[in-house]
């Protein structure tokens, strides 16, 4: 390893976040070459997620908005110019693509993945699986749907003594040939985790300018 060359004065607090950074490149490349399938039940796949962040020292929180609510995981970013927090989502399934049921993907989240018939994890941004204009779509035709229950509803007829009542939950699921639906056979595979890895190189490279550092010396 070569030495940093700073040609600026660099407080702890920015080279910790420098390394930080580092290290969460590191745990992304983790997840994907060494970590194999782990099922969800009793939270073995949150803990596992868990115990590698610890192991690459990044400091994180489980459910800070509660279990029912994004993200699974929030990423504390260390004194960082700016950044809040990094948002991880975590999926696990048999199949070759994660369950949705009545939650789509969150745009500003990053998503771990990982599938029973490849025995690997995958990794991947919201925006890049789902358009806003599928959003858009969904998000109309449950509004139309629950509208309807409510005409419904509304009959003099619709209350019985035994209480029965209607309502609509949304299911979203991946239908389609494997070339669709295939989280890990997909033309886009590649991409999307390119993605997930320059986003986190983009904010090195801010970091380093702030930080006055030489990349020409290297890492």
């Amino acid at each position: 390893m070569l030495p940093i060359i700073c040609s600026s004065p660099v407080s702890r607090i920015q080279l910790y976040f420098y390394f930080w950074l580092m290290n969460l490149i590191n745990f992304f490349n983790c997840v994907k070459n060494d970590t194999p399938y782990i099922s969800n039940v009793k939270g073995a796949h949150e803990k596992r997620i868990g115990e590698l962040l610890t192991y690459f020292n990044i400091k994180h929180q489980f459910h800070p908005n509660g279990k029912q609510k994004a993200p699974d995981i929030l990423l504390e970013v260390p004194h960082g110019p700016g950044f809040k927090g990094v948002k991880l989502e975590l999926k696990s399934s048999q199949n070759a693509f994660p369950m949705w049921n009545s939650g789509l993907p969150q745009t500003d989240c990053i998503y771990i993945f990982g599938s029973k018939r490849y025995d690997s994890h995958t990794y991947f941004l919201g925006q890049d699986i789902i358009t806003p204009l599928k959003l858009k779509q969904y998000s109309d035709l449950t509004n139309e749907l629950r509208e309807i229950v409510k005409q419904h509803q509304q009959k003099a007829d619709w209350v019985d003594d035994r209480g029965f009542d209607y309502y609509t939950r949304p299911a979203h699921v991946h239908t389609g040939k494997a070339n669709q639906t295939d989280f890990f056979k997909h033309k886009n595979r590649g991409i999307c985790e390119q993605n997930v890895e320059r986003m986190v190189l983009t904010l090195i490279r801010e970091h380093e300018e702030l930080m006055g550092i030489d990349s020409s010396a290297g890492l």
